[in-house]
């Protein structure tokens, strides 16, 4: 079963030997690279995103709560 990326970062965050149980993961690698390589940005605004949290739990809200 696959994990969300809130759940894989958790477990490696608990156990950082873990990030060889999640090396594959597409997302994960993604992640990383725009975190750690110089060369990757993200192009964001400036300021608070505009985020209210779900009153459903994890995995059974819409794609977007905005």
């Amino acid at each position: 079963m696959k994990k969300y990326l809130t759940e894989m970062l958790k477990e490696i965050n608990d156990d950082p030997k873990k990030i060889d149980q999640f090396k594959n993961e597409f997302l994960l690698k993604v992640i990383f690279a725009h975190n750690f390589l110089p060369n990757y940005k993200m192009l964001l605004p400036e300021g608070e995103p505009p985020f209210k949290p779900a009153d459903q739990p994890l995995g059974m809200t819409d794609t977007s709560n905005v």
